[in-house]
């Protein structure tokens, strides 16, 4: 899109809006926008919030992945979501090796979206349904306290598997799906704001939304490791526990750098992970089959780790030097 520049006065330049994104989000006259200057251009952008409002969704379609496509659904920016559902149909084992109703399905998905509740379950000439609303407006100031907690909850699971695996306790698996439900709705809540309002910096918006699904990502392997861990029957040897507190110790020194951008640190970071690499491989050779699984997820997420390496240094690109 291109727009000429017009002189009002001896010394005023003007663009003109496009027209468009003015209807989309109702820009009127006297509104303040925000403008942040760059060497060769200018973002322009405004608090007012432009997200599809309405959503009518059969969920039947969707088994099995009526948690993904309700998430998305949120994280798009639906204000109103209305679901019929089956109240007799029963879908794949899941969660435990439970069998669950569409509905309870649905409850799960929204207990992982903040700000969204179930406003009603009622039946209308088509049969039953939930209508799902939100509750609040995002705030996009809440983002980086948000973004914060993700972390903490992330750091927090990692110990406490830790903890487990090093003690032989096998009954934490309420706690560990406990927090990383809480990983999923600060997540969660941190995608609605970044598509809804971007970053504040808008063009940073890309890479801090591939460290807010990094964090996601990372909290359900270590869940999936500890629901592994309490199905077996072995005690961890000392050489696996002495590799898990290495990946955690990674992920922890990520979390660092993402508040507090720092070159050595991040080099060291890296040199951390690729001696872990060379680590992985040596413990393979000697670690008993029983433990192969443990040392399977402990590695992808320290590749995990690693991946999410380069979105950190595009977020902070203007400090490499």
């Amino acid at each position: 899109m291109k727009r000429k520049v017009m002189k009002i006065g001896p010394a005023t330049l003007v663009i003109s809006l496009p027209s468009t994104w003015v209807k989309k989000l109702k820009i009127e006259k006297g509104d303040e926008l925000e403008v942040i200057e760059y060497e060769k251009g200018l973002q322009i952008t405004t608090k007012k919030e432009h997200s599809p409002e309405k959503k009518f969704i059969a969920i039947s379609k969707y088994n099995p992945i009526i948690m993904r496509t309700l998430g998305i659904l949120y994280k798009v920016g639906y204000n109103e979501i209305k679901i019929p559902y089956d109240e007799n149909k029963k879908l794949y084992k899941a969660y435990g090796k439970k069998e669950y109703n569409e509905i309870d399905f649905i409850r799960r998905a929204v207990e992982s979206y903040s700000g969204m509740d179930i406003k009603e379950i009622k039946k209308d000439n088509d049969g039953s349904y939930v209508m799902i609303t939100e509750r609040a407006h995002l705030l996009p100031e809440e983002f980086k306290n948000t973004i914060n907690q993700a972390f903490l909850h992330l750091c927090f699971i990692s110990e406490e598997i830790y903890e487990a695996l090093s003690k032989n306790n096998r009954n934490i698996q309420e706690k560990i799906d406990l927090t990383d439900n809480l990983i999923n709705q600060t997540t969660n809540f941190c995608q609605k704001i970044l598509n809804k309002h971007g970053y504040e910096q808008f063009w940073k918006t890309t890479f801090v939304y591939l460290i807010v699904v990094g964090i996601e990502q990372l909290g359900d392997k270590y869940r999936e490791l500890y629901e592994f861990y309490t199905n077996q029957n072995f005690k961890v040897s000392n050489e696996v526990l002495v590799f898990h507190a290495k990946i955690n110790s990674a992920v922890s020194e990520f979390y660092a750098l993402f508040k507090k951008f720092d070159i050595k640190k991040l080099s060291n970071l890296g040199t951390s992970l690729k001696n872990l690499s060379e680590e992985y491989e040596k413990l393979l050779e000697k670690c008993s089959k029983k433990e192969l699984n443990i040392l399977f997820y402990l590695n992808n997420i320290k590749e995990q780790t690693y991946d999410l390496l380069e979105p950190l240094m595009a977020f902070y690109h203007e400090d490499l030097a």
